[in-house]
């Protein structure tokens, strides 16, 4: 997977907001002998910019994944290694201050529990997140 999206913001203070990201992810299990579960193992890297310092972020995370199918249901576990890095800077032009914020690296435990329902031409799929940030995920992939 790649993505990459840069767009001219229009705002001399502000510049072009970029991102990019690549990331892969391997089955382990083609190596294995009748293995009980597939698993996965990933790697993705990802940077978002807003104009020359304004913003500067990079996130790298680590995976591994299993999952079982029973018919159309796939239940599937994630345990992954997340880090987070941030900095920024802006003049206040009130008071005429440059000011840099420079966050530390932040690493965390990622654990992923979810599910998909895979039919011929669509997958329906839902997760929870729990790392640094908790959240759900839903989604729907429809091909031929």
């Amino acid at each position: 997977l790649v993505c990459w999206i840069s767009i001219d913001l229009g705002d001399a203070d502000l510049g072009a907001l970029e991102l990019f990201g690549i990331g892969v992810q391997h089955s382990i299990t083609q190596y294995l002998i009748d293995p009980p579960v597939d698993v996965a193992a990933g790697i993705m890297y990802q940077s978002f910019d807003v104009g020359d310092g304004i913003i500067d972020s990079q996130t790298l995370q680590f995976n591994v994944t299993g999952s079982k199918r029973f018919g159309v249901l796939e239940p599937y576990l994630g345990l992954g290694f997340d880090t987070f890095d941030m900095s920024g800077e802006y003049t206040n032009e009130r008071e005429d201050v440059d000011v840099e914020v420079d966050f530390d690296r932040e690493s965390n435990v990622h654990f992923t529990v979810g599910g998909r329902l895979n039919f011929r031409y669509a997958i329906l799929h839902a997760e929870f997140n729990a790392a640094a940030e908790t959240g759900v995920a839903a989604g729907l992939s429809v091909g031929l």
